[in-house]
This record gives structure tokens, C-alpha cells and sequence, in this order.
């Protein structure tokens, strides 16, 4: 079948929607695609409760004893997802700043519960992929933002799907040519005013439920 050029621009703009709003949902194309999907659907393959499955999706607090079986699990999607659990002991997450798989570390690094300690460690990592994750997390400071940008060279981009981004990067994503950024900081505020980010009672920014598909996002 041949398609028209309109058909065919659409088509690309999907494609390029649905792999940025991949990196916002905290998934790397390097990586595991769709930690959400590929971590559930692993954990159904290995017999763990289907509860269970959606609790670690959705960063709900587990107990001990699951945290130790989970971490051990060689799927680098669960251990993304562990990671990025904002209600994982500080000694947790502390293993997956560790892990040799750089992925999983960028799961620890967009968890909004680091500590400073942490937040530093993670700031000497190597892997760009990790330093991405710190872009986007909403927790970590206009100072490490900043450093994020103007030392470690991480793109405008990263910064505009962060609901807490830095002023100074906010208006350098105004004033600056690069159309994609200024997409996805409207789209940040967008999610902001439908309820996709909302801020805790602590004044953490996080996602209402981040089981979303990238369709169900932009319908919203």
C-alpha cells in the first residue's frame, strides 16, 4: 500500500512522540524499552502475584522480604523499577547505584527520595544514560541541574520533561531554537494541569500512576 507524504509525516512524528515519551516515563531505547511492561511481564513469566507486579510498577512501598527476592532477579526492568521506588531504603537504592548495568542505575538515579550523598555519587557516573535519569528527576536541585547542563554537557531536552525544572534552564528552553524542548516543556505543564505530575504533601513532584501507555498519555 502506498501512503501519502501527510500519512507519512504523521507516522514519523508518532514514532519520534512515542520514543520521547519514552525517556519521559523513564525508559532509555539502550536499554529495556518499556520497563513498566517488560518488568510485569517478567515477574507473571517467574510466578510472582500479579499484585505484587503492579506494586513494583508503581513504586508502592514492599516489604523487606521482597525487596531482597526482587534484587536479586537478573531482569535489568525490575531492577530499573526498584530502583527508581522512592519508598526503597536509602541501603537499597545504594545497590542498584552500584549495579554494572547502567540502566538500572538510571532507574536509581530518577529515584525522588536520593540523598544528597547519593545525588553526588550519581553525578560522577560515566553513563550518560544515568545522568539523563538525574535531568529528569524533579527532586534534585536547580544547583545539580545546572551542573547537570553547564559540566556534564545533558541536553535542554532532558530538563524540559522535568516538572521541577531549573529556571535559569527553563528560560534558556524559551529563548533558544530547539523546537523540542519547547515541545516537551509545554507538554510538562500540560501533564502538570491534567494531574499526570502532581506534587506531594512533602513538595516532591511525582507521577499520579505511571502505568500509562504513550497512547493513553497524549489522549489525556
Amino acid at each position: 500500500m502506498i501512503r501519502s507524504p501527510k500519512t507519512l509525516t504523521a507516522l514519523s512524528v508518532c514514532w519520534i512522540a512515542w520514543c520521547l515519551i519514552s525517556a519521559l516515563t523513564g525508559c532509555n531505547i539502550a536499554g529495556g524499552a518499556h520497563p513498566e511492561k517488560n518488568g510485569a511481564r517478567f515477574l507473571a513469566e517467574q510466578g510472582f502475584p500479579a499484585l505484587l507486579a503492579e506494586r513494583v510498577v508503581q513504586g508502592d512501598a514492599l516489604e523487606p522480604a521482597e525487596i531482597a527476592a526482587l534484587s536479586r532477579l537478573r531482569d535489568e526492568n525490575v531492577r530499573f523499577l526498584l530502583g527508581r521506588n522512592p519508598h526503597l531504603p536509602s541501603e537499597a537504592v545504594d545497590l542498584f547505584i552500584r549495579d554494572r548495568n547502567d540502566f538500572v542505575r538510571s532507574g536509581a538515579a530518577r529515584n525522588s527520595n536520593l540523598t544528597l550523598r547519593q545525588i553526588e555519587t550519581l553525578m560522577n557516573d560515566l553513563s550518560h544514560t544515568v545522568l539523563i535519569g538525574l535531568a529528569e528527576n524533579p527532586s534534585v536541585s536547580e544547583e545539580h541541574q545546572m551542573r547537570l547542563h553547564q559540566q556534564r554537557r545533558i541536553g535542554l531536552l532532558y530538563f524540559a520533561m522535568n516538572p521541577n525544572c531549573a529556571r535559569p534552564l527553563r528560560d534558556a528552553i524559551l529563548n533558544s531554537d530547539n523546537a523540542d524542548a519547547k515541545y516537551w516543556l509545554k507538554v510538562t505543564q500540560d501533564w502538570i494541569a491534567q494531574g499526570i505530575f502532581v506534587k506531594g504533601s512533602d513538595g516532591r513532584w511525582k507521577r499520579d500512576r505511571v502505568s500509562h501507555s504513550p497512547r493513553e498519555l497524549t489522549a489525556r
